[in-house]
């Protein structure tokens, strides 16, 4: 949360329930407007989307699941949701790493 507040996070990656939290409060940037259109395509089932409190419905995160490279490298065992923070500092760096891991 303190990492959140002080805008010190770029990509977030976190199980469903810590990732709802943040997305309530519209914590994430839209996906659909930074990613390529057709890495999306391809995790379409495992977009995560949820309309905040500006009312906008946002292409939060993408599930990632036990056989993604995130996964791989031993950093989680369960489904977890990946995303850029809204005021992300370094947003090019971000996104550039959510398509690489989603490829």
């Amino acid at each position: 949360s303190a990492l959140f507040a002080i805008s010190d996070l770029d990509v977030y990656v976190a199980p469903k329930e810590y990732f709802d939290y943040f997305a309530e409060k519209d914590g994430f940037a839209d996906l659909n407007l930074l990613i390529n259109q057709e890495i999306l395509q391809k995790v379409k089932d495992d977009q995560y989307l949820y309309t905040g409190e500006s009312g906008k419905e946002i292409l939060a995160g993408i599930t990632l699941h036990p056989a993604s490279k995130i996964h791989k490298a031993g950093y989680y065992h369960d489904d977890v949701i990946i995303g850029v923070v809204a005021n992300a500092v370094n947003l090019d760096a971000a996104i550039a790493m959510i398509e690489e891991i989603l490829k």
